[in-house]
């Protein structure tokens, strides 16, 4: 029955990492650079660590590569209101998405 659980939880977290809600890595650090010269892994954490807490309160967790990069400012003008993300927030979640969905 153990055995089961600790399946159950490597699936769970398999399938988070799928969605965007992994590590971030060089790759998607360089991508965001492209964008924001400003950028950091530090940065993009944080983002990372708003998308993954915030975007999961309501609905399952979406991957990055679901929407493009244009449709995101959008969805994310819709989807701060509703997790209640200052402006800096949401920002930070937009430059962490767009760097999960860049990054090859």
């Amino acid at each position: 029955m153990t055995w089961h659980f600790s399946r159950v939880w490597l699936l769970m977290g398999l399938a988070l990492v799928g969605c965007g809600g992994g590590a971030v890595t060089p790759a998607m650090v360089s991508a965001a650079q492209k964008r924001w010269p400003d950028a950091t892994q530090q940065s993009l954490e944080a983002g990372r660590g708003l998308f993954t807490e915030k975007c999961h309160e309501c609905h399952a967790q979406p991957n990055p590569k679901d929407h493009t990069a244009e449709a995101w400012p959008k969805l994310l003008d819709k989807m701060a209101k509703l997790a209640k993300l200052s402006d800096d927030g949401k920002e930070s979640v937009l430059r962490y998405v767009l760097a999960a969905r860049d990054a090859e």
